[in-house]
């Protein structure tokens, strides 16, 4: 397929398939396996990765709102979908026709599920999120039994199952999970719990590497289905095959002498005469402007540097030293060029944050372009 624009993302969805293959070597058969697509599934577009997910033998999708869950439903995609985030009560009547699992931690939203779900004839399956550390959204934990007890007494709702989330799995000297971990393995043993048999589940991509006691009987992959990890020295990263390349052809090549300055707020000066070219990606595009005289991208499968500031709609890369170059030949930006890789990793640090947010915010003038 023909790239409509001069950038493009090229997903791999074998890569997905591997990935999601990994994770079932980690966890085992005995554990169900979420494939957490929210996001437009991290920026690779959800009802592809959504299809590949399913045929690749996952039990349920997780979206984080109401509308992700509409758009696989009228994607075709009719398997168990779950709104990871909260949903408004006037929301009720579309969770119930579109038939999703909400998750739920205040009594208005099942309210509302169990009257439309009355009014629809169907029943609306809940889990019941808990905080145990995140300090976000969940109930408190010393309110859950009475939470559970007060759920469970509505009509047409049924508890399908108790999650929570951690907020230090990813970080290197965390010491807060365990702790998480026995305290939510507490509460699912808590008979005002245990008597409803449900889906027990807590771990996301960084719990399910490093702790395994954390699987219960779901577990919630999300950024290593897309071959990321945030740890560092991961032993599952070599496993992982990114899934995401990142790509752009050169638009204008141009000789600079000695002393001039490049882009918006002459922030690089070129210190000898050099070569810089122009390529169609900027902020607007998700290639951040704190990347601006810090990234590098790939041409002729070397590295080279994004010199100047980003703007919106284009950046400049510095190409003496890349070889022969010619107007239209291919940048990338992450992925593979001969020998060399940029990482999604590679980028977040150079621009501060995390992979997630790398991926994510690629935008939608980014065509993606499905390979296997």
């Amino acid at each position: 397929m023909r790239p409509e624009r001069s950038t493009w993302a090229e997903i791999d969805l074998s890569a997905i398939k591997h990935n999601i293959g990994v994770v079932r070597q980690l966890v085992g058969t005995g554990v169900e396996i979420m494939a957490v697509v929210k996001a437009d599934a991290y920026g690779h577009g959800s009802a592809a990765v959504a299809r590949t997910a399913v045929e690749s033998g996952v039990d349920r999708l997780g979206v984080a709102t109401l509308t992700e869950a509409i758009e696989l439903r009228e994607a075709g995609v009719r398997f168990p979908i779950q709104i990871l985030g909260c949903s408004l009560p006037e929301q009720a009547d579309d969770i119930v026709r579109y038939n999703i699992v909400q998750t739920v931690s205040n009594e208005e939203i099942v309210r509302a599920l169990s009257r439309a779900a009355a009014r629809a004839t169907k029943t609306a399956r809940v889990h019941i999120k808990v905080d145990t550390g995140m300090g976000r959204v969940g109930v408190a934990e010393h309110e859950l039994p009475q939470f559970v007890r007060r759920v469970s007494e509505y009509e047409s709702v049924r508890i399908e199952g108790l999650m929570t989330h951690f907020p230090c799995a990813d970080e290197a000297s965390d010491d807060f999970t365990p702790s998480q971990i026995e305290r939510f393995r507490l509460l699912a043993g808590d008979e005002s719990v245990k008597r409803y048999n449900v889906l027990l589940h807590a771990a996301n991509s960084a719990a399910i590497v490093r702790y395994p006691e954390s699987y219960f009987n779901l577990v919630r992959p999300g950024l290593m289905l897309y071959g990321a990890v945030t740890l560092s020295d991961c032993p599952v990263r070599p496993l992982l095959k990114p899934a995401l390349s990142l790509k752009s052809r050169i638009v204008q090549i141009r000789s600079m002498s000695s002393g001039e300055a490049v882009s918006y707020g002459r922030t690089y000066v070129t210190p000898k005469d050099t070569v810089v070219a122009a390529i169609p990606i900027g902020y607007a595009d998700g290639f951040s402007r704190m990347l601006s005289n810090k990234a590098q991208v790939l041409v002729n499968g070397k590295r080279v540097p994004v010199v100047g500031r980003v703007c919106m709609d284009q950046c400049l890369v510095d190409i003496a030293d890349a070889g022969e170059v010619r107007l239209g030949d291919i940048v990338t930006l992450i992925g593979a060029d001969g020998g060399e890789l940029i990482r999604a990793e590679e980028v977040a640090a150079w621009a501060g944050t995390i992979p997630h947010e790398v991926l994510c915010t690629i935008g939608k003038r980014v065509q993606r372009i499905y390979v296997s």
